[in-house]
């Protein structure tokens, strides 16, 4: 069951919230991802919708790379 504050929030404005929780989070390139995935879920309880496009675009922007989605993807779910 989705959280009563994400239910409240528009799409616009949870990509919004998104792109503040990647802002907010400072680390090195292999802990970022899994760190702000797991911010995401403790916010919204999962990945929002585009949420993984948007975190491939801005992590490459980010730190000046070229990582495919599929080893963000496996960056983030990993367990440390």
């Amino acid at each position: 069951m989705p959280s009563p504050c994400s239910l409240a929030i528009s799409e616009g404005n949870r990509l919004m919230a998104l792109r503040t929780i990647f802002d907010s989070v400072t680390a090195d390139p292999k802990e970022w991802p899994r760190i702000v995935f797991f911010a995401v879920q403790t916010r919204f309880e999962r990945m929002l919708r585009n949420g993984w496009t948007e975190l491939h675009r801005y992590y490459n922007e980010k730190f000046g790379c070229t990582e495919t989605l599929e080893v963000l993807k496996k960056l983030a779910q990993s367990e440390m």
